[in-house]
């Protein structure tokens, strides 16, 4: 058994965080709208969110309103682009084959509700919450299911 399948001492199956990527969550653009930022941000109850440029990470949003904090400050978020207030720095993200056991770990450890999924090579493949985890690990009697292939 690999130590990914090994948590806290007890054995769990291997599930590849890639199989839980779901689809329904994507990324900013750079030129995308702070307001259109806004919406997505707050459908799904995030802090930050990943923006996205030909598969690249190549920052976040941070905070849950940037609309509105943009025009606080005198802009209009349907004309100011997310790139305009995009943090750039290293995104914490996971990659599609790590055990979904240690995103979970990771995402508590950091108090992520939300993580960007990407292969090797940086790319990136989508967004899974820390509920499609748990839904992904546990069945209905609170048993880890195995994954099939």
């Amino acid at each position: 058994m690999n130590a990914a399948a090994t948590h806290r001492g007890l054995a769990r199956p291997t599930h590849p965080l890639g199989l839980v990527i779901s689809g329904d969550k994507h990324a900013l653009r750079p030129d995308d709208s702070l307001r259109s930022a806004g919406n997505q941000m707050r459908t799904h109850h995030a802090g930050a969110w990943p923006v996205v440029k030909d598969r690249t990470i190549i920052g976040v949003i941070q905070g849950p309103n940037p609309d509105w904090r943009a025009q606080r400050f005198g802009h209009d978020p349907e004309l100011s682009p997310v790139a305009a207030a995009c943090k750039c720095c290293d995104v914490e993200h996971c990659y599609d084959d790590e055990d979904c056991i240690n995103a979970l770990d990771f995402m508590l450890s950091r108090d992520l509700r939300y993580v960007a999924v990407t292969d090797h090579q940086e790319n990136f493949l989508g967004i899974v919450s820390l509920e499609e985890i748990l839904t992904a690990l546990v069945s209905g009697e609170g048993k880890i299911k195995a994954v099939e292939h």
